[in-house]
């Protein structure tokens, strides 16, 4: 957190350093102290540009924003961008604790090559990951620190236009366009259909397949569900005082117990109700 803070000094230091040298009062000072203007333009830009300084970290108004627009296409890479990356990839450290998934050599490696800006190692690894967990899993794995990876490809790709969305996550705050165009949400919501509506689909030959020869509980569960008539009888009779369990059998013509193990469904093929055991 405190890493992140002081991104965040950086970048207002840079932009206060900017305006400073670049509004119309500075302009009317020079014209009376232009001895003092040029030595504060000078000492101002040797900030803004120095490698010791805040390394181009020019930012804020027109000539600012032009200024740091030519940063990002030559990829000179302010101060105040190197403490974010850092502190963005503290945060994804830390998510590996309570998330040991990120710490698999497939996400290791998409993660460094995100931090290191390495688009194209990016683009591979993430390849590796679906190829080996699947899109699911792959999005799953990688979810807890999501607006982190994201935040790391606005802020060190060429494009200026979308680097408000890594400051706004550097923050803690809700990014209020895309990671990729930087385009406001509320030009997104009106690409929004609307809510959806189910329609019947024909199902997959394949997947029906699939399911059909499934020994997953979960899927035999479903299985029943619908395709049996099952209905509670004595698991036991042996005394009356004894207290009553009972357990899932399958109904027949005859409302008779079946044995079975107590409390595991099984498929049964549909046939009259029974009426409940008698108390």
């Amino acid at each position: 957190m405190l890493l992140a803070d002081a991104a965040l000094t950086a970048k207002r230091a840079g932009a206060d350093l900017t305006t400073a040298v670049t509004t119309g009062r500075f302009g009317l000072q020079a014209l009376r102290r232009p001895t003092w203007a040029v030595g504060a333009a000078f000492a101002c830009t040797r900030a803004l540009t120095s490698p010791d300084g805040l390394g181009f970290g020019a930012n804020g108004g027109v000539i600012g924003e032009l200024a740091r627009a030519a940063g990002n296409v030559t990829r000179r890479r302010p101060a105040a961008i190197t403490m974010a990356v850092q502190a963005f990839a503290l945060r994804i450290e830390a998510a590996t604790v309570t998330h040991p998934n990120l710490d698999s050599p497939h996400a290791r490696r998409l993660t460094y090559a995100l931090v290191k800006g390495d688009r194209i190692e990016a683009v591979r690894a993430l390849h590796a990951l679906v190829e080996r967990l699947g899109v699911t899993r792959a999005l799953t794995t990688i979810s807890p620190v999501i607006m982190e990876l994201l935040a790391l490809t606005a802020l060190l790709d060429e494009y200026p236009g979308n680097d408000s969305f890594a400051w706004v996550t550097l923050a803690g705050g809700v990014p209020g366009t895309d990671p990729f165009f930087g385009l406001p949400s509320s030009l997104l919501g009106r690409l929004n259909p609307g809510p959806g509506r189910a329609e019947r689909a024909e199902p997959d030959p394949i997947l029906a397949k699939v399911l059909g020869t499934s020994r997953n509980d979960i899927v035999s569960y479903i299985n029943d569900i619908g395709t049996s008539c099952c209905s509670p009888v004595p698991a036991s009779a042996s005394s009356a005082t004894a207290p009553r369990r009972t357990s899932w059998a399958p109904s027949t013509d005859a409302c008779a117990p079946t044995p079975r193990t107590p409390g595991r469904p099984a498929n049964c093929s549909p046939g009259p109700v029974c009426p409940p055991a008698p108390s």
